[in-house]
C-alpha cells in the first residue's frame, strides 16, 4: 500500500487525469502484470485517499466521476474526520484581523507556531457574501466547519478548507412587533451558540435573544435552535437558569455552555442540542480565601471546560474540568503570570504543545507561554507583524456546511 501511496502523493510530471490513466507498480516486484488505479479494489481506494493531506483530496476529486463520488460520500467524509481528528497535522490557526474596522484572514498551520522558529501565514477570502467585513465574530467551530456573525445577527457556516459557505436564515424575531414585549421599554441582545447534534447527525446554531430593561438587567428570553439538516428555527421557550454571561456559547460533550447571571454566580448553564435540555454544572472554587466568586470566563481547552480565574492583573488560575459534569474534576492546571496590557485584555488559551507550552492570543498577538518557567515568546511571522483581534485551531474537514 506504501509503493500506491507514494506515487499518487508525489506524482506531478503529469495532470490529474493523466495520472488516473498511469500505471502503478504492482505490490510485488515478480509480477509482471502492470496494475491500475481503476483495478484497485474500492476499499483500497478509499483508504489510500483518507491518507491524503486536504489539498490532495479537493483535486483528486477531479481524476473521475467515481473518485468524486466517493471523496463527497458522507461516509467517507465521516471516516476522514476521524482519521484526522487523531492527527495534529490537520490543524490549522485561523486568524481574524482588524484593519480600519474591516476584518481580514489569515490562515496557517498550528504545528509552525508551535514548533517552527518562523511561520507563514495565508490570506484566505471569506465566504462570497461580501467583503471586507464589518463587524465580525466567530461563534465556534465544530468538525472543521466555522460559525462567523456578521454585525452580531447575521450567521454564516463555513468551512474554509473547502470553501463551501451556507448563510442561515434569518431568526425571524421581530421584538417590536411581539406582543409579549410591546409593554417593555427594552434593548436586547443575542448569545449565538454552534456545534453537533450527534444523535440526530445535525450541526446546529442556537440563538439565545434576551431583552434588557431600562435598568440594563435582563428581563426575559427566548431560545431559537437552526438545524442544518431541516434548514428550519425551532423555538424551545426560554432560557432555564439564568441569563447568558457570555456573548457565545462553548460546545463540549454535545452541549452549548455559558457562564449565568444570577445572583448565586458560582453556575455554568448547559443547553443539550440533541433533546433541547438545560443543566448546570458548578463553576470550581477559584480562591478557597476568598467569600466572593473570582471574574472568571468560559472556554474550551484541551477538549475540556475551561475557566480563567483572574485573581489580578498579572495572575490568571486555568482551571479544566478533566472528567465532564464531575464537580470534583475540576483541577487547576496551570498559572499564567503575564501582565496583561490593558486591564481590559484578556487571554484566549488556544492549545497546549508536547512540550508542554500554552499557545495562547494575549491582547491582539500569539505567544508562547511556558508555565513551568513563567516565561512568554511571542510567536515570528515570516511577511509581517500580526495583530490579531481573534485567533482559533480549526480541523480541515471535508464536512459540509449544506447538509
Amino acid at each position: 500500500m506504501e509503493n500506491i501511496s507514494n506515487n499518487i502523493c508525489t506524482h506531478q510530471s503529469d495532470s490529474i487525469a493523466a495520472t488516473s490513466q498511469s500505471q502503478l507498480p504492482s505490490a510485488s516486484s515478480q509480477d509482471s502484470d502492470p496494475l491500475t488505479i481503476s483495478s484497485l479494489p474500492h476499499d483500497l481506494i478509499s483508504e489510500i485517499l483518507l491518507r491524503l493531506p486536504m489539498n490532495s483530496l479537493m483535486k483528486f476529486k477531479c481524476v473521475s466521476k467515481s473518485w468524486l463520488s466517493l471523496i463527497k460520500s458522507q461516509r467517507f467524509i465521516k471516516a476522514h474526520l476521524n482519521f484526522i481528528n487523531s492527527s495534529t497535522n490537520s490543524q490549522r490557526v485561523l486568524i481574524l484581523r482588524c484593519v480600519d474596522w474591516n476584518y481580514y484572514l489569515k490562515h496557517c498551520s498550528l504545528s509552525s507556531l508551535l514548533y517552527a522558529p518562523a511561520t507563514d501565514t495565508v490570506d484566505i477570502d471569506y465566504p462570497p457574501f461580501e467583503a471586507p467585513f464589518n463587524f465580525v465574530s466567530v461563534v465556534g467551530c465544530c468538525d472543521g466547519l466555522i460559525c462567523i456573525s456578521v454585525r452580531a445577527s447575521n450567521i454564516i457556516l463555513w468551512n474554509p478548507s473547502t470553501r463551501k459557505s451556507k448563510k442561515v436564515p434569518d431568526l425571524g424575531i421581530r421584538l417590536e412587533e411581539d406582543e409579549r414585549y410591546t409593554s417593555w421599554d427594552f434593548e436586547y441582545y443575542i448569545s449565538w451558540g454552534f456545534g453537533y447534534d450527534e444523535i440526530n447527525d445535525d450541526y446546529k446554531v442556537a440563538a439565545v435573544v434576551c431583552v434588557v430593561d431600562d435598568h440594563g438587567e435582563p428581563s426575559g428570553s427566548e431560545v431559537k435552535v437552526y438545524s442544518t439538516k431541516s434548514e428550519t428555527w425551532r423555538s424551545i421557550g426560554d432560557f432555564q437558569g439564568g441569563y447568558p454571561l457570555e456573548e457565545y456559547g462553548r460546545f463540549v460533550n454535545g452541549k452549548l455552555h455559558w457562564s449565568l447571571d444570577r445572583e448565586d454566580c458560582g453556575y455554568i448553564g448547559s443547553l443539550d442540542l440533541a433533546t433541547g435540555m438545560y443543566g448546570q454544572i458548578k463553576k470550581p472554587k477559584c480562591d478557597e480565601d476568598s467569600e466572593s466568586e473570582l471574574e472568571s470566563t468560559l472556554y474550551v481547552f484541551q477538549g475540556c471546560l475551561c475557566l480563567l480565574c483572574d485573581e489580578n492583573d498579572d495572575h490568571t488560575d486555568v482551571w479544566i474540568m478533566k472528567e465532564y459534569g464531575v464537580t470534583e474534576s475540576w483541577t487547576k492546571v496551570f498559572t499564567i503570570l503575564i501582565n496583561k496590557p490593558s486591564r481590559s485584555s484578556v487571554f484566549t488559551p488556544l492549545c497546549r504543545s508536547e512540550k508542554g507550552e500554552v499557545l495562547l492570543l494575549l491582547g491582539s498577538k500569539l505567544v508562547l507561554y511556558n508555565p513551568e518557567n513563567a516565561t512568554c515568546v511571542d510567536i515570528s511571522f515570516r511577511d509581517q507583524e500580526i495583530r490579531a483581534y481573534y485567533a482559533f485551531v480549526y480541523t480541515e474537514s471535508l464536512v459540509s456546511p449544506c447538509y
